[in-house]
């Protein structure tokens, strides 16, 4: 006696509500926080916060992140983004310039985006004599007519556990002319 075929549809249509619900509560807690700015944009890590910062210094741009870190929720990570107009340059000189310090450590040279880019470390005291260390991971990458030079950063104890996070934001930021 033939039963004829079975049906799938309703287990079927629980696994994909399900899915779909585990899928959407991880976008919800992870998805990262995208920003764009004049021929950039990057994603920072979730529930951080991106605003222009009106600094002098910086004639084409800056722009400030400040948000949790994803496994320390007491401390916060920070970063900021630069554009910086050029004409001719000797590249690693002129973003050593721009750096707080102008110390690039662990450097190397790669295309992000299809742009030559560089991702390097420095370090930085965030209140001169108190000894609290912040290590950033920062990428520069050519535009064209600028430098776009984008920082990821913590303090320095919690850096090695949020290294790869930290240099996957840096390597996100994508530039146009």
């Amino acid at each position: 006696m033939a039963e004829g075929p079975i049906n799938f549809g309703k287990p079927l249509l629980y696994l994909v509500i399900i899915g779909c619900a585990g899928a959407g509560y991880y976008a919800y807690t992870h998805w990262p926080s995208h920003y764009a700015g004049p021929g950039w944009d990057i994603d920072f890590p979730h529930k951080w916060e991106c605003s222009p910062a009106n600094d002098p210094a910086f004639p084409g741009g800056k722009w400030v992140a400040t948000g949790p870190m994803p496994n320390e929720e007491h401390f916060n990570g920070s970063g900021w983004v630069t554009v910086n107009f050029h004409g001719a340059i000797d590249f690693n000189a002129f973003v050593a310039e721009r750096i707080p310090g102008g110390n690039l450590e662990n450097k190397e040279d790669l295309d992000i985006g299809n742009k030559t880019a560089m991702i390097f470390q420095y370090e930085e005291e965030a209140n001169k004599g108190a000894g609290d260390w912040w290590r950033f991971q920062c990428s520069a990458v050519k535009r064209g007519d600028a430098v776009v030079i984008a920082v990821a950063g913590c303090q320095k104890k919690f850096f090695a556990e949020n290294e790869e996070m930290l240099k996957k934001v840096v390597k996100s930021l994508r530039c146009e002319r």
